[in-house]
């Protein structure tokens, strides 16, 4: 446990009773517990299912444990399927991504096939522009005022 605390950032949390832990921390010890519950001979195995798991992290720790699952999931034994309604964290770190509006699938594929701004003003109905200035290339979406 001491290693996948460790891992998740939450290694000084656990002497700390958990109803006192912010809910950042709450979130990142739930993942640690997560973690440790697929870890096998030294990593992680299996299939992970995450719901937000950044919703109550501040702008360092959604980056951490964003770049850990990554990181995990590039040894090729862990693989994880996560909801992320920001769509800019979405489009830099997952591989495929799957648009769903009420409940059914509308697109699917790579970021740069689903995050364009055609399909997101359509399924959305918001005002935005997707641009891809960034050093990996990865559509960004912006909301216009």
């Amino acid at each position: 446990m001491a290693e996948v605390a460790g891992l998740t950032g939450c290694g000084g949390l656990l002497d700390r009773s958990y109803l006192h832990l912010s809910g950042g921390e709450q979130q990142r010890v739930q993942l640690a517990r997560v973690l440790a519950q697929l870890w096998r001979d030294g990593e992680p195995q299996g299939f992970l299912f995450l719901d937000e798991p950044t919703s109550a992290l501040d702008l360092y720790h959604q980056q951490h444990i964003l770049r850990l699952l990554h990181r995990l999931t590039r040894q090729g034994k862990l693989m994880v399927c996560t909801v992320l309604h920001d769509l800019n964290q979405a489009s830099l770190w997952a591989d495929r991504i799957i648009l769903l509006h009420r409940g059914s699938l509308v697109a699917q594929g790579i970021p740069q096939q689903v995050l364009n701004t055609e399909t997101l003003q359509h399924w959305y109905g918001a005002e935005l522009i997707v641009h891809t200035a960034t050093p990996h290339q990865r559509p960004q979406v912006m909301l216009l005022p």
